[in-house]
């Protein structure tokens, strides 16, 4: 049966799950690899069209409404008395030579990019990264140097998504496989109680099949932005469900003997 078959029968099949505990634990990894691709799948996707309009829009607020300026001595100068603040898309943008804004006024706007008085801040989520403008050392830059850079940036953008998509499923798969071999301890507490003939290899095998569809609908509610409320006690829930199902599949002891 071809990893596909098993997604499919993970979805609906506790008996086909408990069937798959006797197939080698390479295959079952490559399915646990297989599944991280869809529980990634929401976060790059917000990522890719967070980071398409923060570049887009921050090259063209750059260009067509921030006044001109230059950064020297750490600090961003220019002849406008006020910050100036353009909406794009999911992003605001801000211009602030004056010093109003900080990092926590940047973080209420949620989304947000900010040439400040002296540091470069990037928002996603009401989460800040601050960037001084002195970390380059002394440097002497206008308005038409940030902007050549900001193309630069620009023109690399499918290899900055690419390098953010890799780093966000190494991140999903380290996940899915703490979350399966916790599952699969609980799991010994399970056999145990039933009185299951299982060792845990064939728990962990079983476990890796049981999270898919906690894993698909999250996939699903993540990409469609539905909010779920309790998602961590909804998730597990999910889990430890089609666990117990799927154990229950399982053979038990014969009467009168121990288990090895």
């Amino acid at each position: 049966m071809n990893l596909f078959t098993q997604f499919y029968k993970s979805i609906i099949s506790p008996k086909s799950m408990a069937s798959f505990r006797f197939q080698g634990i390479g295959k079952t990894i490559l399915y646990v690899f297989l599944i991280s691709v869809l529980a990634a799948l929401p976060v790059i996707f917000f990522l890719v069209s967070l980071a398409a309009s923060a570049l887009s829009g921050f090259d063209q607020s750059l260009k067509k409404d921030f006044p001109d300026f230059q950064i020297a001595n750490g600090e961003l100068q220019s002849r406008v008395k006020n910050p100036v603040e353009v909406k794009r898309g999911s992003y605001m943008f801000v211009f602030d030579s004056t010093g109003a804004y900080g990092q926590k006024e940047m973080e209420e706007k949620q989304n947000a990019v900010g040439l400040l008085k002296n540091q470069f801040v990037l928002v996603t989520g009401g989460q800040s990264q601050s960037y001084t403008y002195n970390l380059a050392g002394n440097v002497n830059l206008t308005k038409e140097d940030v902007a050549g850079f900001a193309d630069q940036v620009s023109a690399m953008k499918p290899l900055i998504i690419g390098i953010l998509s890799v780093i966000v499923y190494l991140f999903s798969s380290a996940s899915k496989f703490i979350e399966v071999t916790i599952l699969a301890l609980i799991g010994l507490l399970f056999k145990n109680a039933a009185g299951k003939r299982m060792n845990f290899k064939q728990l962990w095998v079983i476990s890796a099949y049981a999270v898919t569809l906690s894993t698909l609908f999250f996939a699903i509610t993540g990409v469609l932005q539905i909010h779920v409320i309790s998602a961590a006690l909804v998730n597990w829930a999910i889990h430890l469900i089609m666990l117990f199902l799927s154990l229950k599949e399982v053979p038990g002891k014969p009467a009168g003997k121990k288990q090895a």
